[in-house]
């Protein structure tokens, strides 16, 4: 099962209640993610970091345009998707 998020206290119960093999929230996962400094998760989260940064200036100034590379990238291993990324296979 996962969640967005839950405590180590509603784990425990739904591990005992439910019979679940394992409980994974997004949370643990991206907090993971981060730990390992995974650069394909690296390069995702600071490709939305920019798109964030655009959005927001853009609306300060009252003009938002989409972000120019948003289609263009290729899936890592992990299924993440990194800007700029080229498949040469």
């Amino acid at each position: 099962m996962v969640w967005g998020s839950v405590t180590a206290e509603g784990r425990k119960a739904l591990l005992d209640s439910k019979g679940f093999h394992d409980i994974l929230s997004v949370a643990e996962i991206c907090h993971d993610l981060a730990d390992w400094n995974h650069p394909g998760y690296q390069a995702l989260v600071a490709r939305r970091q920019e798109w964030c940064n655009e959005l927001c200036s853009g609306l300060l100034v009252g003009r938002v345009e989409a972000p120019n590379k948003l289609f263009n990238s290729t899936p890592t291993p992990l299924g993440i998707q990194v800007e700029g990324a080229s498949d040469t296979t």
